[in-house]
């Protein structure tokens, strides 16, 4: 019946059924993860009620026996025209990306995601502090991806600026707490044990390299790391496995094997010394590397 006499009506109706149905909860989208409201998908449904409507206002602007033409282009404009000052406040909002998630939280302040996201946003306009807060509040509205962002993004960039300006301690206490955030991060424990070797507390940079390697033992880079500064405190049977172990790794580069064959040598091992000498001096020349070449060159004349 509706569909021969008013076919338009069951048109708008299987229109707007069909726009609204993947956001009903049949289908799994991201946004159903932050909230069971989907009412800002409505705009691609509600076309088909607004072509319809606005196909009866012209169908009554152009009968002749209710004179409404002239009421109906006036609402039309009116409509228009709140329509189009609305739009254009809005449109601030999406000026860039900081000023969309601004808008956000403040009109809701318990929002986690965009917290998180204006974190994001200010760390790319280089500012940390205000990145810091804005993930605080993440964390604190229980936002569990802010966990990610506040360590590795915020804590590195601001550490490492730290870093580069000498403010050694600071920057300890900073990835201190990175590691709280992210202990399972073998990059902020790395950098743990290189700035405690820095600042001569060789035990607490043993403790953190052991700890990279303890996550990712097939890193070279973090077991040559620990080998070194296990040498430098006179472990030298400790350093002589972590090198060997790096070695397997592939990471038998030239500095590398420098020093395994130092660390042979300071056990009394001066045959395995030489050999491991000579296989980092070959290495070293293949490479082009002048500098460690010549200085593998020297030890070997001294391990012999």
């Amino acid at each position: 019946m509706i569909r021969r006499q008013r076919p338009e009506f069951l048109t708008c109706y299987i229109y707007y059924a069909a726009m609204l149905t993947p956001v009903m909860g049949f289908v799994n989208i991201a946004c159903f993860r932050y909230t069971f409201v989907a009412d800002r998908w409505q705009h691609l449904a509600c076309i088909g009620p607004i072509v319809l409507a606005s196909s009866g206002l012209a169908v009554l602007s152009a009968s002749r026996r209710i004179p409404l033409r002239r009421p109906v282009q006036a609402f039309s404009v009116a409509v228009v025209l709140i329509l189009g000052i609305m739009t254009f406040r809005q449109a601030g909002v999406y000026k860039s990306g900081e000023a969309f998630y601004r808008g956000i939280v403040t009109r809701n302040p318990s929002c986690g995601m965009a917290y998180n996201n204006l974190g994001v946003e200010l760390l790319q306009r280089g500012a940390p502090g205000e990145a810091a807060v804005a993930f605080q509040r993440a964390i604190d509205n229980n936002y569990e991806d802010a966990y990610f962002n506040f360590s590795i993004q915020y804590y590195f960039d601001n550490g490492r600026r730290l870093i580069r300006s000498g403010n050694r301690d600071e920057a300890i206490a900073l990835f201190k707490k990175a590691a709280q955030f992210y202990p399972g991060n073998t990059q902020v424990y790395e950098i743990l044990g290189s700035l405690y070797s820095l600042a001569g507390d060789p035990g607490a940079a043993i403790d953190n390299y052991r700890r990279a390697v303890s996550i990712a033992p097939a890193n070279g880079a973090y077991r040559q790391s620990l080998g070194i500064v296990l040498m430098q405190t006179g472990r030298f049977s400790e350093a002589v496995d972590q090198f060997n172990a790096a070695v397997a790794a592939g990471q038998g580069n030239p500095y590398c094997l420098a020093n395994l064959a130092e660390a042979y040598f300071r056990l009394g091992n001066r045959a395995e010394a030489v050999q491991v000498a000579m296989r980092g001096f070959e290495l070293a020349r293949r490479v082009g590397d002048g500098k460690i070449a010549a200085e593998l060159h020297r030890q070997v004349g001294i391990y012999k």
